[in-house]
């Protein structure tokens, strides 16, 4: 039974009770971020629930842009009918999946047996970067965690899993640029869709990182977290994200920063996995230099460095 419903604020505009949102451009640590605060004490994980082939069935665009007064749009009211009452289709490689599919059960059992209990909710979910106003505004009443990763690092990542983003890049003109001149001026700069992955993806980059700018400036809340300097200092970036985020601290941080970050991980998998949590998060930072060509640094600073500028002042 929908229990959770009666302990959740009906109102549109208004936020939920114990979530934590986790966002950031795709590729860019936030499946790292999401399984780190997982570790905190009563909680569990709500995976992208905006994603148009493995979320919610309802939600129009991939990235939608969300201002506090966008409660009624349909991506809005999919996530949190689902995060109020476990209520909601899920989708695989875009089909809906079967009523008894595990993950159709395990999503809406651990919303309907766990909410209710003051279990916090972890939802981690790229697609949310630009919906910071209305997650402030009716979604969490903590800060959003947003990791960030170097435009150049960015990119290789993608290059590593032949990652061509044109599926953000026609959400982006789907939403005409958000109505944002600097956005505006970056499509119109030629078909991104059709070019080379390199240029594609720094387009890509600047366009998710100028509208994350354009929220914060509107004053959005946000624990924007640099992978750089989660990097250096695992342990301390973790431990100050636990505390502003409300979540328990676990007993055992410095052993789980260890297991994912030390230097025994790898540094760059050999294979094009999706998802390797465990990495050498202080060799990985820098891997970017040797894995792009000179030529591919430069046209990736000439796209991003007017929008990069605010994050990353050298390359």
């Amino acid at each position: 039974m929908p229990v959770g419903r009666w302990f959740e604020p009906r109102a549109e505009g208004q936020p939920l009770r114990n979530v934590v949102v986790v966002t950031g451009p795709h590729r860019s640590g936030t499946t790292i971020m999401g399984r780190l605060l997982l570790h905190a004490p009563h909680t569990f994980l709500v995976h992208e629930p905006l994603n148009l082939d493995w979320g919610l069935v309802g939600v129009p665009h991939r990235f939608p842009y969300l201002t506090p007064s966008d409660t009624a749009h349909p991506a809005a009211q999919v996530l949190r009918r689902f995060l109020r009452t476990g209520e909601g289709q899920w989708l695989g490689h875009g089909k809906p999946l079967p009523a008894n599919h595990q993950r159709m059960r395990t999503n809406r059992d651990n919303i309907r047996t766990l909410r209710p209990f003051g279990f916090t909710v972890i939802v981690k979910d790229p697609f949310l970067l630009l919906a910071l106003g209305w997650a402030n505004h009716a979604l969490t009443m903590n800060p959003i965690v947003v990791t960030l990763r170097h435009p150049c690092a960015w990119v290789a990542s993608l290059q590593r899993r032949s990652m061509h983003p044109r599926a953000a890049l026609e959400s982006f003109r789907a939403q005409e640029g958000f109505g944002d001149p600097v956005v505006t001026e970056i499509l119109a700069r030629r078909a991104w869709e059709e070019a080379d992955l390199v240029p594609a993806g720094a387009a890509t980059w600047a366009c998710l990182v100028r509208m994350l700018n354009v929220q914060l400036d509107a004053g959005a809340r946000a624990e924007v977290v640099r992978m750089e300097d989660f990097a250096v200092d695992p342990y301390s970036v973790l431990l100050q994200t636990y505390r502003r985020c409300g979540l328990g601290v676990p007993r055992n941080l410095e052993r789980i920063v260890e297991e994912y970050t030390g230097a025994h991980n790898v540094v760059t998998p050999d294979q094009p996995v999706l998802h390797v949590l465990r990495r050498n998060s202080s060799a990985l930072v820098n891997a970017w230099r040797t894995r792009l060509t000179e030529d591919d640094q430069k046209v990736i600073r000439e796209i991003t460095e007017p929008v990069a500028a605010r994050w990353y002042d050298t390359w």
